[in-house]
């Protein structure tokens, strides 16, 4: 039995230890073969390129040195945005060196439109570009993408070598382990380099720039390590073109490559603005906008750190910079003492030092503690503006306004300044102080200032160093200038409301802006070069010079800074215009409530004898404005005037009013704007046309002719009421055209037409002359005198069909026909040139047409689209006239020579019927006075 129980278990442990061995040798077999599996799946990723480790952070190779870092979501996207209709994109690419960018991108378009290897690498995976310096002047490009684990080194290898560009068989160089190669363009020249490594795909313009890469990609730390990168890095927006980061700490030596050497110190100490910074890229049609954080460090000396933690305010002083302020910056400061000591801490102790020692030499001299005596009437802003004035250096155009609390307050410690001053230097306080008149009646005190320094001393670097030697006042604002002629500019152009504020291109612009900041800074591109040129070398200047010529159309680039989160949040907008308006060169420019449609009139100023300038609005308000602008009054009426206005002397002595009418209305107004007695009068019946005003015998007693709707030519005293004697009858139909009164050997005509008679009257208003034919009226009939030979005087009468009548006193009727005129074009007949012979003007559609007697054509001119205006004749000498047009569709004015030609200086901006005379009498130049598109009155000089 045991025998037997012994064999069983013998025999069981046999099979189990056979069992045993078989298992151990099945989990070697499992082992092995899994190792196996492994290493070939392991083998053919490797070989297919997917990397068992994630690629590498594209930032984490950027170079330590970059200027800017761009990372772009979708770069195939943004290059179709930017080559595609982007009209910014398009207009800058006048310039060679972003034309040469251009192509590259438009290059890469076709690239990745043609193969599918860079469509699957670079469609919607992040693209990191930076720029770094390259060399003296030059700036070199990296790029950094991802490559997708399923995409093979090889084949990005022979997609370079496929479309349009040719790969070396051979790298470069073996660099740290990495081959670089180089991709050339069909030219055979080096396009780009290119390496991969860690799963990316990095080139770059310069191969020492691409080794750089290399180096940092085993560097211990990264640009993502510097301190605020990841801070603002964590700011950025996602659902934006891009993203751009500015390490504006190494950008002082860069930008000193590109200044002149006088001026290196003074702007660079405005350097480093703050540490990393980043704005989200949004590119549109017409603008750009980037916005985003700064991080300033606050152990640092960085210009920021000026505005941090500091509450930003509203930015009004747009009201006063002057539109010609084609530059300007401005400061919100809630706490000045505290700005100050933030001011002091950014200068450090050597510079600060420096500012301390002027102010206390400034002290000494005056006796007195500038700081003190000026920083307690301040309000919350301050600025810089660099005004456009001709024939002056860009330095002595710059004004420093600052805000305060009341002007008597602070014109007080101003002058407390000055007389402590000339009290020590022992000279008179009234050399120090005179006075300029804008007009006769508005005068300003300018004061010379002894510290031209103390701006820049008490706010900083960003005033500049001035010099500031002179200042004035006006309202709450101290304005300290360069030059006389840049105050008495500010303080005309405020006067005249010609501010920033009241202009639309600028009124465009900030509708892009903040309304609150800290900082704001703003350039008119098209009017800067010369203040870029006192600044930039010529390298620098050749550069823009090329933008300048090719009518680049971006009109404003502006930034701001505002504290927001214990960071700075920065904007910065640059707006593209269709086209860039060029500036009027003007004498002046007032502002009226809204455009004219009305021929400014010039009027006698009674007590002076000088001229001035009577316009009425499309509001109906009718305005006085002397000959320096200003706007003397403004007043409301219900109706606009029909016809043109007139001075008569009312009471006869010397004193001169204003008649008009209206509609409704007869209006007497005297030169205060106040209506005389009696006045307004209302008409008997509405009036079809502009009053008439004649005074037969020059005694002052002014017959008023005003047609009425009742088909009746009425006729008033200067009082307003009817005249008796007068034979008012009715006519055939409703008189439209003015009435005109020729004396002829001693006897008065008052001649008139309706629609297809005109009436030859005496005083009385009986028939004078029976005119033998009808004469048809047109759409715009004149009725003119041809008194310029010997022969009889007749009447030149404009008809339709292209017909011209020629009416004699005794009623006899000629005429002549001139083909290709219609019926409603405007005539004129004059006189052009002095050789006592008539012109025939016609202003049809788009065409100005002169004539001879003789029907033969002296010239014809063209015009941009359709004249819907009477053309004007400007009499300048007896043997010099000049027909004056409007283009009111394109807001253009022509004055035309008498042979055809236009006049120098023309054509002008301008929107209305203009006027052309002297303001006072002894003048040697004329005065132009036209409206403009823009609700202001220009006025220009013809010499």
């Amino acid at each position: 039995m045991f025998s037997a129980s012994g064999e069983i278990f013998s025999n069981f442990g046999c099979k189990y230890g056979r069992m045993m061995q078989m298992r151990k040798r099945n989990w070697i077999f499992i082992i092995i073969s899994g190792l196996i599996v492994i290493g070939g799946v392991f083998a053919i990723l490797r070989w297919s390129g997917r990397w068992l480790s994630p690629p590498a952070e594209p930032f984490h190779v950027v170079p330590q040195d970059a200027l800017f870092v761009v990372e772009i979501n979708d770069f195939p996207g943004f290059i179709e945005q930017v080559t595609g209709k982007n009209r910014l994109w398009n207009d800058l690419q006048k310039i060679n060196g972003i034309k040469k960018a251009g192509l590259v991108l438009q290059r890469l378009d076709t690239i990745f439109n043609n193969e599918q290897i860079f469509r699957q690498i670079f469609r919607k995976n992040p693209c990191v570009f930076s720029i770094h310096a390259s060399g003296k002047n030059k700036l070199a490009v990296l790029a950094v993408v991802r490559i997708p684990g399923f995409i093979k080194g090889s084949s990005v290898k022979n997609a370079f070598s496929g479309y349009r560009f040719s790969t070396s068989g051979n790298a470069v160089r073996n660099y740290m382990g990495h081959k670089i190669f180089s991709v050339t363009d069909s030219m055979r020249t080096t396009a780009f380099y290119y390496t991969m490594s860690q799963g990316l795909l990095i080139m770059s313009t310069s191969r020492i720039v691409l080794e750089s890469s290399l180096r940092q990609m085993s560097a211990p730390s990264s640009i993502l390590d510097q301190e605020g990168f990841m801070k603002i890095k964590g700011t950025a927006g996602y659902n934006t073109t891009g993203n751009f980061f500015i390490r504006s700490d190494v950008l002082p030596e860069w930008l000193r490559q590109r200044l002149k050497r006088s001026v290196i110190t003074q702007w660079t100490s405005l350097f480093p603005v703050a540490g990393w910074s980043e704005m989200d890229i949004n590119l549109q049609e017409e603008s750009l906008l980037m916005n985003g954080f700064s991080y300033p460090d606050p152990n640092d000396r960085q210009l920021l750190n000026l505005f941090m933690d500091t509450d930003p305010g509203n930015i009004d002083f747009y009201q006063i910079f002057p539109s010609t302020a084609f530059a300007g910056a401005i400061l919100y400061v809630k706490d000045w003492k505290r700005y100050r000591e933030k001011l002091r801490i950014y200068r450090g102790k050597q510079r600060s030092s420096y500012y301390t020692g002027l102010l206390e030499t400034y002290r000494v001299q005056c006796g007195k503690d500038p700081e003190e005596a000026l920083i307690p009437v301040l309000t919350n802003q301050a600025g810089i503006a660099f005004l456009n004035i001709s024939n002056q250096d860009p330095g002595r155009n710059r004004l420093a306004v600052l805000g305060v609390k009341s002007q008597s307050m602070a014109r007080a410690a101003m002058e407390k300044l000055l007389k402590g001053y000339a009290s020590k230097k022992g000279i008179r306080y009234s050399g120090l102080i005179h006075t300029i008149s804008l007009d006769r009646e508005t005068k300003f005190t300018i004061y010379r200032f002894p510290f031209p320094q103390m701006i820049e001393s008490l706010f900083g670097d960003i005033f500049g160093k001035g010099p500031y030697p002179y200042f004035t006042f006006f309202e709450n604002h101290l304005i300290f200038g360069g030059s006389e002629a840049v105050l008495s500019r500010f303080l005309q152009d405020n006067l005249l409301h010609r501010t920033l504020a009241n202009d639309p291109d600028f009124k465009t612009f900030t509708d892009g802006l903040s309304s609150r900041s800290n900082f704001f800074f703003y350039i008119h591109l098209p009017s800067a070069e010369k203040l870029v040129s006192r600044y930039f070398n010529n390298a620098f200047m050749k550069g823009f010079h090329d933008y300048a010529g090719k009518q680049i159309k971006i009109n404003y680039l502006g930034y701001q800074a505002i504290s927001q989160n214990h960071l700075v949040y920065n904007n910065f907008y640059a707006l593209f215009r269709n086209e860039i308006k060029k500036a009027a060169s003007t004498v002046w420019e007032s502002l009226l409530d809204t455009t004219i449609h009305y021929k400014p009139q010039l009027f006698i100023n009674h007590y002076t004898r000088e001229k001035e300038i009577f316009v009425q609005d499309l509001k109906n308000q009718i305005y006085l404005i002397n000959n320096a602008g200003r706007i003397l009054w403004k007043v409301s009426i219900p109706e606009r005037i029909l016809g043109q206005a007139y001075q008569i002397d009312y009471y006869k002595n010397g004193k001169l009013q204003i008649l008009f009418n209206t509609r409704h209305y007869l209006y007497l107004v005297d030169r205060n704007g106040n209506n005389v007695e009696h006045y307004p009068v209302l008409l008997r019946s509405p009036a079809t046309n502009g009053a008439s005003v004649f005074d037969y015998d020059k005694n002052r007693d002014y017959r008023i002719f005003v047609g009425g709707d009742d088909k009746k030519m009425y006729l008033y005293n200067k009082e307003g009421g009817l005249v008796q004697g007068w034979n008012m009858k009715t006519y055939e139909s409703r008189i439209y055209t003015p009435v005109k009164h020729f004396r002829i050997h001693k006897k008065d005509y008052i001649v008139f037409s309706d629609t297809m008679n005109v009436y030859v009257l005496n005083r009385r208003g009986n028939t004078r002359v029976k005119v033998r034919e009808h004469i048809p009226k047109t759409g715009h009939q004149n009725i003119l005198l041809d008194d310029f030979t010997n022969a009889a005087p007749r009447m030149i009468i404009n008809g339709t069909h292209g017909r011209v009548f020629q009416v004699s006193f005794n009623g006899e009727v000629t005429s002549i026909i001139f083909e290709g005129i219609g019926d409603h074009s405007w005539f004129d007949f004059t006189d052009l040139d002095g050789d006592r012979k008539g012109e025939y003007i016609f202003l049809h559609d788009k065409n100005l047409d002169v004539f001879q007697n003789t029907e033969k054509k002296i010239f014809s001119r063209n015009f941009d689209s359709e004249i819907t205006d009477p053309p004007v004749v400007f009499v300048f000498s007896v043997r010099d006239k000049k027909i004056g047009i409007v283009d009111a569709t394109i807001h253009t004015i022509y004055l035309v020579n008498n042979n055809g030609t236009l006049y120098g200086g023309f054509p002008l901006k301008g929107s209305s019927l203009f006027t052309i005379g002297k303001f006072e009498p002894a003048e040697t130049r004329f005065n132009l006075i036209v409206g403009g598109e823009d609700n202001f009155l220009y006025n220009y000089i013809v010499k």
